[in-house]
């Protein structure tokens, strides 16, 4: 059976394969999920493939970058049934930042270079560029004025679009060039910016702001095209659809304040700046949206734990993968969109198999619609440093009790 490589880098020491298996994944709690470690001490902020969708990176407020060598999954990966669960290994020294935490992550487009965004105190924003072949440091933005909260790499250039701000405070969306110049930044009114998303056409950069605004800019030029706003919401993660038509935007809707009971997805019409479609998915916020490249899902995730898969053409909910025991953080398709990576606040980075579901309404007329009703009772275990219990309206438990070791049961 192919294993799972586990790479990670020591800077200045060059990107190394981790060479010892530790322990193999327990019983999975969803036959889909082909990968799940505990690879960070602290909350998984985000998650991202490479262009050649041959490594995954995952960032962490315990302050590190992790990188793994995912391409024995695209081996295992060619059939219609999900692969083999693979083992577990542990990734060796990661990228450190010497901040207060990684709060987002991205690949150039060329794949050359991985970029992680943190704050240190007394320089301010900070965003470091590693090459990824060598983990050797290519760049650096420094005393940049608010922490660096999200990045997005333009696609069609080597331009960096990057998200700032403090809790309550303002913030901008920058333009980032590899030599650090900066040259396009625009200015948020007493609102940080939570999440920046590029087209892949590399024209509309779109940016969510603390004070409920989606903000759509021309990439090139820092044009505003829309500002697009819901009363009592706050959009906390963006995708555009892959033709750049649609943006889908999800976060708080809990009313004024926001706190944090109640999630919808939006679909807006980005030609005309209106709200296409809504809905409504669950009682409790988001956190994370993707759209895969091909167009026929948009998996969504936040603090109910589970990450929801909808089928772009009904709007109809498809499938929920469990795994987490806590918040879910970030998602990302991998390029081929039959992988798809999760993080959260439980420390784990977890990878499904979803190429069965895709394809357009011709191609899989009679998928199943594979949600999971919970006519059962399931116990989630995480002893984890963290305390977070959470009672669903359905027989689902998920609790975590403060016992400082790293067990999980599934």
């Amino acid at each position: 059976m192919k294993h799972l490589r586990s790479i990670a880098v020591s800077l200045p020491v060059a990107l190394a394969a981790a060479s010892t298996l530790l322990a193999a994944c327990g019983p999975s709690k969803d036959e889909r999920e082909v990968y799940s470690a505990k690879l960070h001490g602290a909350a998984v902020t985000a998650v991202a493939f490479s262009p050649d969708g041959a490594t995954l990176g995952s960032a962490s407020m315990d302050d590190t970058i992790r990188l793994l060598d995912i391409a024995a999954l695209h081996d295992m990966s060619g059939s219609t049934t999900a692969p083999t669960v693979l083992p577990a290994e542990t990734a060796a020294s990661p990228l450190l930042g010497r901040g207060t935490g990684f709060s987002a992550l991205s690949f150039s487009v060329d794949g050359h270079l991985v970029h992680g965004g943190n704050y240190r105190h007394g320089e301010g924003g900070v965003i470091r560029g590693w090459v990824l072949a060598t983990g050797e440091g290519a760049v650096e933005h420094r005393a940049l004025a608010a922490p660096v909260l999200t990045l997005a790499p333009v696609p069609g250039s080597d331009l960096l679009a990057a998200g700032t701000g403090f809790d309550f405070g303002p913030g901008s969306v920058m333009m980032l060039e590899p030599e650090g110049q900066i040259p396009l930044d625009y200015p948020v009114k007493s609102a940080a910016v939570r999440c920046v998303a590029a087209s892949a056409d590399g024209v509309t950069v779109a940016a969510a702001a603390d004070d409920g605004a989606v903000l759509i800019f021309a990439a090139m030029t820092g044009e505003l095209v829309h500002e697009l706003r819901i009363d009592d919401h706050r959009p906390m993660a963006l995708a555009f659809s892959p033709d750049g038509a649609r943006l889908v935007s999800a976060g708080d809707d809990s009313g004024p304040g926001f706190s944090g009971n109640g999630g919808l997805l939006r679909i807006w019409n980005l030609e005309s700046g209106e709200l296409d479609v809504t809905l409504d998915l669950g009682r409790l916020s988001f956190r994370a949206v993707a759209w895969s490249s091909d167009g026929s899902l948009i998996a969504a995730a936040g603090e109910d734990h589970r990450i929801k898969l909808v089928r772009t053409w009904t709007t109809e909910v498809v499938r929920e993968l469990k795994g987490h025991g806590m918040a879910v953080n970030s998602l990302a398709f991998s390029p081929d969109d039959r992988l798809l990576a999760s993080g959260g606040d439980d420390h784990y980075v977890r990878l499904w198999y979803v190429a069965d579901l895709l394809g357009g309404p011709d191609a899989d007329t009679d998928a199943d619609t594979d949600t999971d009703t919970d006519t059962d009772t399931d116990t989630d275990t995480d002893t984890d440093t963290d305390t977070d219990t959470d009672t669903d309206t359905d027989t689902d438990t998920d609790t975590d009790t403060d016992t400082g070791s790293d067990g999980e049961t599934p």
